[in-house]
């Protein structure tokens, strides 16, 4: 169907209520960020069917096409990127079938995809080392310094620091109040708790309105400051999530263990906090020197 055709059109018969727009609006309900949400989405879509979402038949979609577009991402994006479009398409199928556009046996057919590679070191962004943190904290601005607190110290995704409001940080612990993380799980991030921490937060938030945004930025700027942050320091560029790889990767370097670090990350799975380790292979040398010669 053309691109400017932005109508559902649903076989006759059926309902005429478009599957895209009821996913959306379940995502709307159910994300912290939903604006933010609902763009990942619809750009997801959008880039499988190429054209509008809801101007899409998905009720006409077939697996010879599913099996076209999943060829076609694999060799054009990053295992994250294809399992986020797949999964957007999965919820899609669900909405159709809901709607009673199609069988449960058609939804389970075109949702059955060959499994995507796990992702590599490569595929997960770079490492980024103490002292590089240490020469982002000497070059950024008060913001970007909470921003920094949040992302490192705080291990939070870019989604939920940028919905911390003033009134979730606990100016006496340092601890910040997650009401809606990934998962729309609430949680706690330890991102102000030592005495330099205390200090920031309530320097920043002195005077500031509880129910202002933390940093009054969204997650798109978060993304941009980290890129113009690393210039100024000299250092590679990095995305806001490679902090919080770090975070994990020098926790374990200091010998937290993994429940803690997991405690810390607000992992259920201890699995997923392991595969956040990014730590070269020094520790692998020093282990590996520290055994005794046979």
């Amino acid at each position: 169907m053309p691109a400017e055709v932005l109508t559902f059109q649903a076989a006759e018969g059926k309902a005429a209520e478009c599957p895209v727009t009821s996913y959306l609006d379940l995502i709307g309900y159910r994300a912290a960020n939903p604006a933010r949400s609902r763009e990942v989405v619809r750009g997801s879509l959008a880039a499988l069917c190429g054209t509008i979402p809801e101007s899409y038949p998905w009720d006409a979609l077939t697996a010879e096409i599913v099996a076209g577009w999943h060829r076609s991402a694999c060799e054009s994006y990053s295992p994250a990127s294809v399992r986020r479009m797949f999964a957007c398409l999965r919820g899609v199928l669900r909405q159709c079938w809901r709607m009673g556009l199609i069988s449960a046996d058609t939804r389970d057919r075109l949702s059955d995809l060959p499994r995507i590679k796990a992702e590599t070191s490569h595929d997960m962004g770079r490492f980024v080392t103490r002292a590089e943190i240490a020469r982002l904290f000497r070059e950024c601005s008060p913001r970007e310094r909470v921003m920094l607190r949040m992302l490192y110290n705080g291990a939070l995704r870019r989604e939920e620091a940028a919905a911390v409001l003033v009134g979730h940080c606990n100016l006496d612990t340092g601890e910040v109040e997650i009401l809606a993380g990934k998962g729309n799980k609430p949680g706690v991030a330890f991102a102000f708790c030592d005495p330099a921490g205390l200090r920031i937060i309530q320097d920043w938030t002195e005077g500031l309105d509880p129910a202002r945004s933390l940093l009054d930025r969204g997650s798109a700027w978060m993304y941009k400051a980290c890129i113009a942050l690393a210039k100024r320091a000299g250092v590679a560029r990095f995305s806001p999530h490679a902090l919080r790889h770090a975070c994990i990767s020098h926790l374990y370097d200091k010998g937290i263990s993994g429940r803690e670090v997991q405690r810390i990350a607000r992992h259920t799975d201890g699995r997923v906090t392991e595969a956040y380790d990014r730590r070269n292979n020094d520790a692998a040398r020093r282990s590996a020197a520290s055994l005794e010669d046979l």
